[in-house]
């Protein structure tokens, strides 16, 4: 037929009608490429990034011709054959296969649009047996952890030690606690400087270029660990610090030290990094082992050999360039090592009581309340700062640091339930219930207390200002009831003395019906719903108090 006589299509030919600019993503996942389309079927895609897709996609069939045969091997265990296995190298080789296999999967590269359904297909698939090998070497290597230390003196804190959760998953996420937040923002200011270069040439290998990328942000964050010395000098120049060489030397030294401790702890509480540490040499967050590495660092004073006499070799173990210690020991940490938590990282507000349940001992307690005293904690919320004497409110963050330097704690403060604290705001005195009233003429009404409970602590020997401290507490029952206990009493063993030492309850009576405004004051036996033992040592619902 003619060309003048064809029928034209209803539909424009997308071959012949190239959008305006390349489709394809450059590395910020943001910017579009600037060149023209010329290459594709539609031509969507500039030469250079049309050649690069096409090398990925047969990349990708690479990757899963050889995992196909690495997972139809003989070679390959099953999770119901791993347990079994009791030769170390075994399974260290065994892991060392997957890793290979697996290292076949890194393919990221440009965001390209056009991917078609069959390589989409092929991602799904490969992505499913990717995480199937992931599966298999973490096993593997939690195998060969299992039977490196099934000898070992410090196995049974170590295994208690690597099931123990991560310290933030028991923590409410308004604690918000991390070590030293300031550092972590140089750090990832100076991975910011690392930047990704667009690839310029066809035969650009993308998968290479982005690892390399990678690799480049990886040694640029942990040159911390790579050059201390360099890397500290360079942050304590950064903040205009003017110290003598040899304290600025020292400084160096001891945050090191105490960043390596910190990382020594992530490895070994992670069964699979620990089995890939093995024979390496060198190589941190968890506000616990920011403690406990800061006590380490602290005791080594410059010499990470001085780590060896640092315990029994029960209670510790060696880790890549290091020793891990069992967290558990009762030593306190001393003064220096409080002031180095406190001033590397101020706390925020109202997070003291995790600070509190680090201190292994009243000596240790006391000594972080000291420095926060002087300042270098903020106050919590219940401790509110009140200048002069105003409608009977007084400067109760003045008399907590006074306490504080003579040896009273006064470590934290519960309300009570927040039912009970809206009940109690709502109604000053009894009021109606729903509840069937056996006398005729009469309602069932209730009445709720709850109390404020502050938790304190004094030495546990003769001390004439503690001792004055309780008998003013003695003296004035109407202000105060108090519940004590000593450490060397038996369990549940306390003392009390004041009016209600019981945090909530409530009592229910009969009476004619009368408005809330003159409700009678009631009466009846108290119903303890929460009570001071409750309070102490946990626990639910107590029996009625009679």
């Amino acid at each position: 037929m003619p060309l003048k006589n064809r029928p034209q299509s209803s539909t424009p030919d997308t071959r012949r009608v190239p959008t305006q600019q390349c489709l394809t993503l450059l590395e910020d996942k943001m910017t579009q490429c600037p060149e023209p389309p010329t290459d594709g079927y539609p031509i969507a895609c500039c030469r250079v990034h049309h050649k690069q897709y096409r090398a990925m996609t047969e990349r990708y069939k690479e990757a899963q011709k050889f995992v196909d045969n690495m997972f139809s091997s003989s070679l390959i265990p099953t999770k119901e054959d791993i347990p079994g296995y009791t030769s170390v190298s075994t399974i260290l080789e065994k892991a060392r296969m997957m890793k290979n296999g697996l290292g076949e999967r890194y393919t990221r590269g440009s965001s390209s649009p056009l991917v078609d359904s069959g390589h989409k297909m092929r991602l799904n698939i490969l992505a499913k047996q990717m995480t199937h090998g992931v599966e298999i070497r973490d096993a593997l290597e939690a195998q060969a952890m299992a039977l490196h230390l099934q000898d070992h003196p410090a196995k049974d804190w170590v295994e208690e030690f690597q099931k123990a959760p991560f310290e933030h998953e028991d923590l409410d996420e308004d604690d918000g606690i991390q070590p030293d937040q300031d550092l972590f923002s140089y750090m990832r200011s100076k991975e910011g400087r690392v930047r990704e270069h667009a690839a310029l040439n066809e035969q650009d290998d993308l998968i290479a270029l982005r690892m390399r990328f990678e690799q480049e942000k990886i040694l640029q964050f942990f040159e911390i660990f790579l050059d201390p010395e360099t890397f500290w000098l360079n942050r304590f120049q950064s903040e205009g610090k003017p110290e003598e060489i040899g304290e600025l030397r020292n400084n160096i030294s001891l945050n090191t030290n105490t960043w390596l401790q910190y990382l020594h702890r992530i490895i070994f509480h992670n069964p699979q990094l620990l089995a890939r540490s093995r024979d390496k040499k060198r190589l941190h967050i968890g506000l616990r082992w920011w403690k406990d590495s800061w006590t380490e660092a602290v005791a080594m004073k410059g010499n990470p050999d001085a780590a060896t006499s640092m315990g029994n070799i029960k209670n510790r173990s060696k880790t890549p360039g290091g020793w891990i210690y069992n967290n558990s020991r009762e030593t306190p940490a001393s003064n220096k090592v409080w002031y180095n938590i406190l001033s590397a990282n101020m706390p925020e507000q109202d997070t003291e009581n995790c600070y509190v349940r680090l201190c292994s001992n009243f000596d240790e307690l006391h000594r972080f309340l000291l420095f926060s005293a002087f300042g270098m904690s903020p106050a919590p919320r219940w401790c509110t700062k009140s200048f002069g004497v105003k409608d009977g409110l007084r400067d109760s963050q003045a008399t907590r640091v006074h306490l504080s330097l003579c040896g009273v704690i006064l470590a934290d403060l519960v309300n009570g339930i927040q039912e009970a604290k809206e009940f109690k705001a709502k109604h000053s005195g009894p009021v109606p219930s729903t509840l069937p009233a056996k006398t005729p003429g009469c309602i069932t009404g209730v009445k709720m207390e709850a109390h404020a409970y502050m938790f304190g602590a004094i030495r546990n020997k003769p001390d004439d200002f503690s001792l004055a401290f309780l008998r003013e507490l003695r003296a004035r029952p109407d202000l105060f009831a108090a519940v004590t206990r000593s450490e060397t009493d038996p369990p549940l063993k306390v003392e009390s003395f004041g009016t209600v030492t019981d945090q909530i309850r409530f009592r229910k009576f009969e009476a004619p019906f009368q408005p809330v405004e003159s409700a009678p004051a009631g009466r009846g036996t108290w119903e303890v719903v929460h009570s001071a033992v409750n309070i102490l040592y946990g626990g639910g619902q107590v029996q009625p108090k009679k």
